[in-house]
């Protein structure tokens, strides 16, 4: 049986020798595709391709394929978190809410330049600090 890459080898010019080669290297890919074939089927492991649904459904449709290493739960109960931390952060003062913005817009440590820039004192920044954020977790975590 001549394969399209043999004939393609042969209007390329290619020598026996390069033709065998190449025939070698084709094989060896085809017995190591046939053997993770066998393998995924005793497994009962089942695949598709993406190309093959988008051939399907047309380049142009909206699809969706799951990222099945996600844990959905997980995610909608993170997207759950942050709505309800936006909702306590909404319920703070406009100062309370700016202290916590220039806060974390600084670096790590920072309270000395968050003092002179708010005009108070580090261990008033370090107190203000521990009493928004022992606030908000505990709004956070109280049962509604």
């Amino acid at each position: 049986m001549i394969y399209k890459y043999e004939m393609a080898c042969k209007e390329a010019g290619l020598s026996e020798e390069q033709t065998a080669e190449i025939r070698r290297f084709f094989d060896a890919e085809q017995k190591k595709l046939k053997r993770r074939n066998d393998s995924m089927e005793r497994n009962r492991i089942s695949y598709f391709s993406v190309s093959n649904v988008i051939e399907e459904l047309g380049e142009n449709a909206d699809y969706e394929i799951p990222d099945l290493a996600v844990d959905v739960e997980d995610e909608v109960l993170h997207k759950m978190d942050l709505e309800r931390l936006e909702e306590l952060l909404e319920e703070l003062t406009e100062e309370d809410r700016e202290f916590l913005q220039i806060y974390f817009e600084e670096e790590a440590g920072a309270e000395k330049r968050v003092a002179e820039r708010l005009g108070i004192t580090r261990k008033k920044v370090q107190c203000w600090r521990e009493r928004l954020l022992t606030n908000l977790r505990n709004k956070f975590f109280e049962k509604n």
